[in-house]
């Protein structure tokens, strides 16, 4: 039997394979901001099926420090498997193993990346730089331009201020400077999602937000080549979003107009063909 992990900054998803391709077993738990809930989880889902070696896809693994690899590393080879046996894989090349040939991965949740796929079945990726440098259309994206909406407000000082007025009440403060900037730098990686994700949802008629929408598509496939045939969309916040999806499903027609698309809700399957890979 094989576990494979699906660990995201939101949301953690696992499942046992059998060596066929056969899943038999899956459950979802948080994400990796809550590092012990998450090896704990692992721990106690490793306990219902004796297996015989772990996937673990991480998003942003490339910036996963030692102390997390090594409490992860513990925990799972807590049912004697060999270390040799427990694989790191990033999110990306989960959804990168589980892409046809000449496609293109969108995957778009807590943080961004596209993924393409060669004919050869080679592998680019572009965005995924992470929330300080990219990661554009994600929830902490969002989140980063409704905080600089807000404070243009509170700088403004003008009467329609509803994006200050909305992250106040959502971060139970008062509107001053010192407050909001103190507020929102404290804010965990989830929390900034789920908050990107809600100001999504609240404020997509107005025009600021339509603006860096218009931004963000830009900044995010401005490089990506346009000979895909096929399009698989991923993420919790690309999923749960229509209108997002909506506008980059418009996006991906421009690029290339008889492109196909479909949504993929599980990276479970790519994590077994990490495995069949080794």
């Amino acid at each position: 039997m094989i576990a494979v992990f699906d660990i995201g900054q939101s949301k953690t998803h696992a499942g046992f394979f059998t060596e066929t391709g056969n899943m038999i077993l899956s459950k979802t738990f948080p994400g990796r901001d809550h590092l012990f809930s998450v090896a704990d989880e692992i721990h106690l889902f490793l306990n219902l099926q004796p297996c015989t070696s772990i996937i673990l896809g991480i998003a942003g693994l490339s910036r996963l420090d030692e102390k997390w690899k090594s409490r992860f590393l513990s925990l799972a080879g807590a049912g004697n498997i060999p270390i040799s046996d427990i694989h790191f894989y990033s999110d990306a090349a989960l959804l990168g193993f589980q892409l046809p040939p000449d496609s293109l991965g969108v995957s778009i949740g807590t943080g961004s990346v596209l993924i393409k796929k060669e004919a050869d079945e080679s592998i680019l990726l572009f965005g995924g730089w992470g929330y300080l440098f990219g990661d554009e259309l994600s929830g902490v994206w969002w989140f980063r331009e409704t905080v600089r909406q807000a404070m243009k407000e509170l700088e403004e000082k003008s009467s329609d201020s509803e994006v200050l007025d909305w992250l106040c009440r959502k971060r139970e403060i008062i509107p001053e400077r010192t407050v909001l900037i103190k507020s929102v730098y404290s804010a965990e990686r989830e929390d900034q999602a789920k908050l990107g994700s809600e100001s999504l949802s609240i404020f997509f008629n107005s025009s600021w937000m339509r603006k860096k929408m218009k931004e963000g598509i830009h900044s995010l496939f401005e490089t990506v080549p346009h000979d895909f045939n096929h399009v698989c969309l991923q993420g919790g916040l690309l999923l749960s979003s229509d209108w997002l999806r909506s506008e980059i499903i418009q996006t991906l027609k421009g690029m290339n107009s008889t492109v196909s698309i479909e949504t993929i809700d599980s990276l479970l399957p790519g994590g077994f063909q990490c495995w069949k890979s080794l």
